[in-house]
């Protein structure tokens, strides 16, 4: 009868054992899913904290970029204004500096006194801004304008105050950057008996027809210098360029 108790006691030992050992797999079985779900939890902070940060570095980026590129183009837009301002001031220089000057003796009753003779060489057109340095020849055959600028007969004289108008073909290298000037740019002629500055106002593309583009009138030193039109080698062309510029 003990013996059989021993056994009874020895089997609900046992018994009580692997419950103890059931009981304990099943609490760390519950710890380590509750472990898992919260290390879930916290990787999905993470991910969400990194993409928070992310977004909001991403922010800071546009927002750095744009306003460098505002910063860019404010400073393109000075350096544009910059650039305008100098080159307008750099005009306003050069009427300060310039200034015709001759001597008036020179003429008698608003004329020249001694007019050059037909093709002969009496000045020189510089224009520093296309690299001219060329020699004045009265007249305007063909001839003449292929040695240099060619004045027209018909027209008036540096000093005279009146129209003045010069021509040349266009491909010789005198005129042949003549589009390029723009207004308040200048030209001068210097002759013997006096040093004329002119500046430009104006640019036209005319027909060859179209004399009334190049009025011959007295009151007012307008200087125009013509060529044909678009530049190219040796072609005839009906078309003229004129640039017109006013004494100073």
């Amino acid at each position: 009868m003990k013996e059989k108790n021993n056994k009874l006691s020895l089997i609900i030992a046992i018994i009580f054992l692997i419950v103890i050992i059931i009981m304990g797999i099943a609490k760390a079985r519950n710890e380590f899913k509750n472990r898992e779900i919260q290390a879930n939890e916290d990787i999905e902070t993470i991910e969400q904290n990194k993409s928070e940060e992310q977004n909001v570095i991403n922010e800071t980026k546009e927002e750095n970029k744009g306003e460098k590129e505002n910063t860019i183009t404010t400073s393109n837009e000075k350096e544009d204004n910059t650039a305008e301002n100098n080159s307008e001031k750099k005009q306003e220089e050069n009427k300060t500096k310039v200034k015709s000057t001759f001597d008036e003796n020179a003429f008698v009753e608003g004329h020249l006194k001694h007019y050059p003779n037909f093709a002969e060489q009496y000045a020189t057109l510089k224009i520093s801004k296309i690299g001219v340095d060329a020699p004045i020849y009265f007249g305007a055959t063909d001839e003449i304008i292929l040695k240099g600028v060619g004045h027209d007969s018909g027209s008036y004289f540096s000093g005279e105050n009146g129209t003045i108008i010069m021509c040349e073909h266009d491909y010789m290298n005198n005129f042949k950057r003549l589009g390029e000037l723009k207004n308040g740019d200048i030209i001068e002629i210097k002759t013997d008996y006096g040093d004329f500055y002119y500046e430009v106002y104006d640019e036209q593309v005319v027909l060859e027809t179209e004399t009334d583009k190049l009025p011959i009138q007295k009151g007012e030193e307008i200087l125009m210098l013509y060529t044909c039109y678009p530049v190219k080698d040796m072609e005839k062309t009906p078309y003229r360029y004129v640039v017109y510029a006013k004494k100073i």
